[in-house]
């Protein structure tokens, strides 16, 4: 009669070992539940040229300065080039790519296409393209997600697209204000849009005349 009841004594240790383990389990996933809910449904990386510099070390959120001159490097040549006309083509670019402007730089584009009419500027093709890669101290932050850009572009005009004859040839700076966005990808898959100018553009090099123009 005593060993039954040692018996019965040592499977009730067994069984209070066994609950324990299994409130303790019970806790390390109710532990990894909560963690999973709070965890962040989706994460972005930025991913830059590159990546070698720093060895491939991406962190979730941060936009390499790399990719936001790439975003601009891409994107100016774009907009100034006028492949049929300069009032058709100006038109479609800024419609085009309506939703990589903030409304502050929509409203520049709206000016500039107006002083282009005025003063018969849009009669005529241009061509334009990166006149140099991305240099040391292109990229400045000025504020939180705002970027200050510097590019250089070669802007060629001719008469029309089929004229050998080139009326304007020149180097321009630009500085472009850049800012991270929030908006559906399908429309704006960089998140990045431009929002005006630093600085006014300047002539350096009109390659017709051969002169320098200092900035």
């Amino acid at each position: 009669m005593f060993d039954y009841w040692k018996k019965i004594d040592a499977l009730n240790q067994v069984n209070r070992v066994l609950l324990a383990v299994i409130m303790m389990f019970m806790l390390i996933i109710g532990g990894l539940f909560v963690a999973l809910m709070s965890a962040p449904k989706h994460m972005e990386f930025w991913l830059a040229p590159n990546m070698s510099a720093n060895g491939g070390l991406m962190k979730s959120g941060e936009v390499p300065d790399e990719y936001v001159h790439g975003f601009v490097s891409t994107l100016l040549p774009t907009l100034n080039t006028w492949s049929t006309s300069g009032k058709s083509d100006f038109t479609q670019n800024m419609q085009g790519f309506y939703y990589y402007f903030t409304p502050r730089h929509y409203q520049i584009m709206q000016n500039t296409r107006t002083a282009f009419q005025e003063a018969q500027l849009f009669n005529r093709t241009q061509i334009a393209s990166l006149y140099r890669f991305m240099e040391p101290g292109d990229i400045q932050r000025i504020g939180q997600d705002t970027w200050d850009v510097h590019v250089v572009l070669r802007i060629t005009q001719r008469l029309n697209d089929k004229s050998p004859m080139v009326i304007a040839d020149k180097v321009v700076d630009y500085h472009v204000r850049v800012v991270k966005v929030t908006t559906s990808k399908l429309q704006n898959p960089f998140q990045l849009a431009l929002d005006g100018y630093t600085q006014p553009e300047t002539l350096l090099h009109d390659l017709l005349e051969g002169e320098h123009h200092d900035v």
